[in-house]
């Protein structure tokens, strides 16, 4: 085992891993090791691999930072599967809309007897998830409650529509946020739909 691999590996692995690596390696030298520990031992460094090899794979990849290279090409290149990309994507990035968030109204409901009164926010991205009391407050209100619940500018966001240009539905209207309001508060869409259009009457 050369030294170099076991400062990079001091480097890599946890103190108690590294120590743990020192030991093994030891008894290794000593043929004394037992199969489990011969199995451990090979967990390790097969570990410290792995970021060595992942580093060097790094280092060919600075060419990339020239600047000469579009994402696009660098994708067409590697031709991930969506899987990778969305397993990637999660794994590095936070979760977040890339909308802008929105309020659009207020509504009271209960935590351990105590009435709280928070804000209805599309568009917040996982890391701002409401209470669930809040969630279960909004779906028990109905369609008809939650249209209530709305500020102006919520009822004008809940019934922006625009006509369909293309498709089965070419030339109809399409309502742009019903979907994710329905879905969030497991609402019925036509009767989401007849509340608005009541209240913007």
């Amino acid at each position: 085992m050369a030294v170099s691999f076991l400062e990079e590996a001091k480097q890599i692995l946890t103190e108690q891993e590294f120590i743990r690596l020192e030991l093994l390696i030891a008894k290794f030298t000593g043929n004394i090791e037992t199969p489990e520990e011969e199995k451990e031992l090979s967990i390790l460094r097969n570990k410290v691999r792995a970021v060595l090899q992942e580093r060097e794979a790094l280092k060919g990849l600075e060419v990339l930072k020239s600047g000469n290279f579009t994402l696009s090409q660098v994708l067409k290149t590697l031709n991930p599967t969506e899987k990778e990309l969305k397993s990637y994507i999660k794994a590095n990035f936070k979760t977040a809309s890339t909308k802008e968030p929105i309020t659009v109204g207020k509504v009271k409901y209960l935590i351990d007897g105590a009435e709280k009164e928070g804000e209805i926010i599309f568009n917040a991205g996982t890391e701002n998830k409401a209470p669930r009391e809040m969630g279960e407050a909004v779906r028990n209100a109905k369609e008809a409650g939650f249209v209530k619940m709305l500020s102006p500018e919520g009822l004008a966001w809940v019934s922006k529509t625009h006509t369909a240009t293309a498709g089965p539905t070419k030339g109809s209207k399409v309502w742009d946020n019903i979907n994710q309001v329905a879905t969030r508060f497991k609402f019925d869409k036509a009767t989401l739909i007849k509340a608005i259009e009541k209240a913007t009457k």
